[in-house]
């Protein structure tokens, strides 16, 4: 939307410019058309009266060259302001562009401890109060979003926000934290199951949130199919740790 507006302020631009050259030179012509005009009606009336009105060459001459100056000047400057103003306009839509994208980073950082939340639960080491920390920086980038968003992507956002809250009802659910290595990698796995529609719809906010900042996928539905497949790997992976089957070689991860 604001690549729109960018675009047809330039555009805008750019046809003033264009016919500022043609606007100046039909200005003229109706000015000395009119004086042309003036002189004709006068003469007639002196006529009618039987007085004989003349205009000198060098007057009429001096007339006309002022006139088409302060025509053409006149016009020169309105293009001038004109140009100003659409400048004017390109910079506020690139300052307004600016901010959401920052509002957005914002909000990927915060997604990101989203997701570190729920992964603490399988480690004994982090406590309550640190889970509380987290959190603490995860609020206020949404709050920033829903003012300069539109509303697909605060929708967008409202169901990934969603999802995280269900996915960790569900991980506190299971229970305490393991204290064993062997049973925390289960957990691990556990939660990875459980975060798994939260993730879902993180991509699919990432997917909105990109269109809106003029910085959109090539195909929506291969980036979700990519993350997905990519997640579905690490899931697979962990589970194979937990049996003592992964090979050495990292492609494995991968394959």
């Amino acid at each position: 939307m604001a690549k729109m507006a960018d675009k047809a302020t330039r555009s805008k631009a750019q046809w003033w410019t264009m016919l500022a050259v043609p606007l100046a030179a039909v200005a003229l012509a109706g000015f000395v058309l009119i004086l042309a005009t003036l002189e004709y009606w006068a003469q007639v009336a002196m006529d009618a009266i039987g007085y004989r009105l003349s205009i000198s060459d060098e007057i009429a001459k001096t007339v006309i060259t002022v006139g088409g100056a302060l025509t053409v000047g006149g016009l020169a400057l309105f293009g001038v302001r004109q140009q100003n103003l659409s400048a004017e306009r390109r910079h506020r839509v690139d300052a307004s562009l600016t901010l959401r994208k920052e509002i957005f980073l914002q909000v990927a950082e915060a997604a990101s401890v989203q997701y570190q939340f729920l992964l603490s639960f399988a480690s004994p080491d982090i406590t309550e109060e640190d889970r509380r920390k987290m959190t603490e920086k995860i609020g206020a980038a949404f709050f920033r979003l829903q003012v300069v968003a539109n509303e697909t992507t605060i929708t967008a956002m409202l169901r990934a926000n969603e999802a995280w809250m269900k996915a960790m009802f569900s991980i506190r659910m299971l229970g305490p934290v393991p204290r064993r290595y062997e049973e925390s990698k289960q957990r691990l796995i556990e939660i990875q199951k459980l975060a798994r529609p939260f993730m879902i719809a993180l991509w699919q906010y990432n997917a909105t949130a990109r269109k809106e900042i003029e910085c959109r996928l090539d195909d929506d539905a291969s980036y979700e199919k990519a993350m997905n497949a990519q997640y579905s790997r690490l899931v697979t992976f962990l589970e194979e740790t937990k049996r003592g089957i992964v090979d050495d070689e990292p492609s494995s991860i991968h394959a």
